[in-house]
């Protein structure tokens, strides 16, 4: 994933078809091993996508193909059941190292949601109560 968003970026920076063609052979081969690796075990396959990297920054495989723009690679079933889970807001625990690291994704959207949700319902409530004193 990192050479897929290097050659990305070099061929956007340079217009080169060539960078391109790199790019999406890096990319074929990421999603050619997360597919032998998803075959091979599908909860250690997971577990690796979402696993952070210490010697990248404490990136993961899925904020790398995010950063590449890699497509293929995130529409692979594999990355698409962690999207899922996320997404689903289920949470799916990961023993490393005797701790556990849990994913409760998208909580704060979630929360973001309901607050428009209710700042909609205020203001259409603010409507009805305006125009309800000046009609009176």
């Amino acid at each position: 994933m990192i050479a897929t968003s290097l050659y990305r970026q070099r061929a956007h920076k340079d217009n080169d078809n060539s960078y391109y063609q790199s790019a999406d052979e890096f990319e074929n081969l990421a999603v050619q091993i997360l597919n032998k690796f998803y075959q091979a075990s599908v909860y250690t396959c997971r577990k690796a996508i979402i696993r952070q990297i210490p010697a990248y920054g404490n990136v993961t495989w899925l904020q790398l193909a995010v950063a590449a723009e890699a497509k293929e690679f995130i529409a692979q079933k594999a990355v698409q059941d962690v999207l899922n889970d996320i997404w689903f807001v289920r949470n799916f625990c990961f023993r490393n190292n005797n701790q556990s690291i849990y994913y409760i994704g998208l909580v704060t959207l979630i929360n973001e949601y309901l607050f428009r949700q209710l700042y909609f319902l205020r203001l259409c409530f603010g409507i009805v109560v305006y125009f309800l004193i000046i009609r009176n």
